[in-house]
This record gives structure tokens, sequence and C-alpha cells, in this order.
């Protein structure tokens, strides 16, 4: 071992494994003035990150290490000393090791080189910062009580250049969507649906895909021999219940059960239950074979009414079928127009981002991507696919395949947020807060009633970007040249 004096304080390490008590030994020095760090530097780089420089002193080198093992002495319990007592950091490196010492150190450091770099500097961090070259080359570097250097990669907030003019160098041109007219068809039907008509059936009807079949239902466990078992109450039973025989509106095996059924018949009907668990249907229930007894009371055939004036006289009093046909076409093509203003408001994104320059950092660009990968993991859910399938889906290499398809996309919206940020704070551009406030208060009460968990914070950030984007895209398209081509039908 050899004597070292730079500082009051210095650390030599003799020839035990580091994990030993003596592998550290605390000797005095002569020299008593403080050699602090330097302050931190910054290095551009691509992709919007910068490299901060850390050139860290003997004495900060020093003082870091017997700060971390006093941190640790505070939470750790360590043999002979009462925790959160001051505890020899030779005795804290003996029973936790140098390196993790060493690792909470380095962490400090880095923790204060970025605050420096936050409070000296016009610059904004964002991300997880990563040690250059990883923790371990920089732990193989440092002995306490000797300077050495270490490099940060953060990535920051992108800076915006404005390469054209709005007025000037943005024009744009879509073709709008005609008014489908089997949508207003469709929306026509549902109507429809709404107001059929059920007649009467002559005696001995026999039941039949499309009518309507009316009884009290009860469902049962199928036992192992496809006897009766125990009775399910509370899973579609009920008295009076009217089931319309339409295939894949129910359960599977209950409608083609019922065909052929007459009124005043009890028919025991095989199903089985749906694969997925819902709020109605347990796990322990879903996929299972069940019986059900439905006491026939009446069978109706059902039939849609005309599309005359009588029609619309029955959904609304003194309405004519003429009216009733606008007022439909009217909300199809409202619909439309949304459809429409959006493709307008995506060819103006479009048109910023090449009048700008900005480089997106990997950790939006990952954010962004996270966020639309769960969207599609939940709408793949939603629309019946089951968690076993979707779990399968959710793996680093499946992330890493959509994000290098959704990669364009996911690079233009962010570029085009950022530009619509610009503008709107130079512009002075807002929207009404009371608007944010009554969606917020909405979509909270819809979800309390639904009895699902609603994260306001969330939400509320989600509805103030989509004000704002919507404010802004509404002023650009009334300052730039908008050409709309008529629908080819």
């Amino acid at each position: 071992c050899f004597k070292i004096s730079w500082s009051s304080r210095a650390w030599c390490f003799l020839s035990s494994p580091p994990h030993h008590p003596r592998a550290i030994t605390q000797v005095r020095a002569t020299t008593t003035a403080v050699r602090a760090s330097p302050p931190p530097t910054l290095e551009r780089q691509p992709n919007s990150s910068v490299l901060i420089n850390i050139e860290v002193s003997e004495d900060d080198s020093l003082e870091s290490f017997e700060q971390a093992a006093a941190d640790f002495a505070k939470r750790a319990t360590i043999r002979g000393f009462r925790k959160g007592s001051k505890v020899p950091t030779q005795v804290v490196v003996g029973e936790l090791g140098a390196e993790a010492v060493k690792s909470k150190a380095i962490q400090d450091i880095s923790d204060r080189a970025i605050a420096r770099i936050r409070s000296s500097n016009d610059i904004q961090l964002i991300g997880q910062s990563k040690i250059e070259g990883g923790e371990d080359s920089v732990i193989a570097v440092y002995s306490p009580g000797k300077p050495f250097h270490m490099a940060i990669r953060c990535d920051v907030w992108p800076t915006l250049e404005w390469t054209g003019e709005l007025g000037k160098d943005i024009s744009i041109e879509y073709e709008l969507d005609a008014v489908p007219q089997d949508r207003i068809q469709s929306a026509l039907d549902s109507i429809r649906e709404r107001y059929l008509v059920a007649k009467d059936t002559p005696d001995g009807y026999e039941a039949a895909f499309g009518d309507c079949v009316f009884g009290d239902m009860m469902g049962y466990v199928m036992n192992d021999d496809g006897t009766k078992g125990t009775a399910l109450p509370a899973v579609a039973s009920g008295e009076g219940v009217e089931i319309v025989l339409e295939q894949g509106r129910f359960m599977p095996g209950l409608v083609e059960g019922l065909v052929g059924a007459k009124a005043g018949d009890t028919v025991d009907v095989r199903v089985e239950f749906p694969k997925q668990a819902t709020r109605t249907l347990t796990p322990e229930l879903a996929g299972k074979p069940a019986l059900f007894e439905v006491k026939v009371s009446a069978v109706k055939q059902r039939s849609l009414p005309e599309l005359n004036d009588d029609f619309a006289n029955s959904v609304r009093e003194g309405l004519t079928y003429d009216e009733l046909y606008k007022e439909v076409r009217n909300a199809v093509g409202e619909e439309g127009d949304r459809r429409n203003k959006e493709k307008r408001n995506v060819k103006i994104e479009e048109a910023l981002v090449s009048i700008t320059k900005c480089e997106i950092p990997e950790t939006m660009i990952n954010e962004q991507t996270k966020e639309k990968f769960a969207v599609m993991m939940s709408e793949q859910r939603d629309s019946g696919v089951p968690d076993e399938e979707i779990k399968k889906m959710i793996t680093k290499e499946g992330f890493e395949k959509y994000k290098k398809v959704a990669y364009k996309n996911v690079y233009r919206t962010l570029a085009a947020n950022i530009a619509i940020d610009d503008l709107a704070q130079r512009e002075g551009l807002s929207f009404n807060p009371d608007d944010v406030e009554d969606q917020v208060g909405l979509m909270k009460a819809q979800a309390e009633q639904r009895n699902e968990p609603f994260e306001e914070n969330m939400v509320r950030g989600r509805l103030e970007s989509t004000l704002k984007r919507d404010t802004v895209l509404e002023w650009i398209s009334e300052r730039i040249t908008i050409n709309e081509i008529g629908p080819k039908n």
C-alpha cells in the first residue's frame, strides 16, 4: 500500500478481494486544499442529443464514494451497527462490495452534472440519460481519490427551424369523400330495426330464422353426461324473454336450437359460452357448455316497416319520409365532413413538416410508438382477440416490428406537433379551457357509469393537445391555398 497525499483523506487498495473489509483502508494525507471538479461540458450530437463530459477531480472522486457509502449505511442493515447509525466506509464496502458503492457514487455524480447543465444552459433534457460505454466501463476505471472522466448521453427537446413561409410556400390538395349511399341506407335500416312489426302466427307455426320467440328461459351447467346441473339464474335467464332468431346474435347454439319450436313447447337447447370472459361471464364459465330450458309462449314473425310517410310519422309525429331522409343524409354527411376535415389536417401537417427542419430524438419516437402500440393492442382486445393471443404479440420483437412499420407516421406526427406548438406560442393561439373541463367532466361521468378507471390527468392532456391542434390547423387553413377536389362518385 502507498500513501496518497492529495487530500485530507485518501483511499488505497490492498491485495485483499474487493468485498473484504480490508480491501479499502483510510489513510491520512497532509494536503488540505480542495480540488473541485470543473463544470461539465456539452457536445452536440446527432438526432437531437448531447454528450455531457464530466471531469471528476480527486476530491470529488473520494467525497462521492464516501457519501455513497454513508447513504447506504443509513438504509442498509450492517452487522454490528444500528440502522441509521454512522458506519465507517470500509465496513460498508466490506458488507456491500466496492462495485455497489461505486455504482451509487457514479449515479450521484451523474445526477449532479445533469442538474448543473439544467441550471446553467438554455437546454431541455428529456428521457433517460445513459452512461457512455456503460456503467461497468466507468466502474473499471473509478478509483476513489483519483480523477477520472465519464460521459453521459441525453436526448434534448428538439429545436425547430423554419425553412419556408406559411402563406407563400404551402398549398395543399385533397379529394373530398362523397356521402356514401350505402351508409345512408344502413342508417335508415337501423331506424327500421327499432320499429319492427311483430305479427302473430297461426297455431302450430314453427319458428324460422328471422322470427322472434317469446318465453321463459333458465340456464343450467351441463353435467358430463349431458344432463342439467346447477341453475345459472344470472346468465341470460328470465321470464318473458324475447329471442330474435338471427345467427350470431346470441351465444352459439341458442338460435339454432329454437328453429322449429312452436308455441307451448319446452325446448332444451345446448349452448357453449364464449371463450372470452366478460363483466357478466365469469372465467369459470367461459368456453364451457351449458343447457338452456326455454318454455316457448309465442312465436311471431318480424317484418320491417315500409319506408313511407306512415313510417316517418311513427318515428316522430308530423315527420314525412322526405324530411326523414334529409335528416339521415345530413347526419351521415356530418360524419363525412369530419373525415374530410381530418384529411385536410393531415395534408396541412405534411406541408408543415416540409417547410421546417427538426431532428426528433429517439426518446420521443419510442414514447409515441409505445402509446400507439398500446392503443392497437387495446383495439385488438375490443375486437374480440383473446388475451392469450394479445400476450403473444406484446414482445420486444413485436414492438420493434411495429416501430419499423409506424416510424414514418410517428415521425411526421411528432414533427408536426412541434411546429404546431411553436406556432401556437408565436401567434398567441389558444382554445377555451372551459371546453376541456366540459369534456373531461362528461368522459369522467361516462367512465363512472361503466365502472371503469379514469385517468383524469392523461385524458386532460390529450384533450388539450387535440384542441390546440384543431385551433392551430384551422388558423393555418385560413392562410394557405387549399384545392378541394370533388368526389369521383
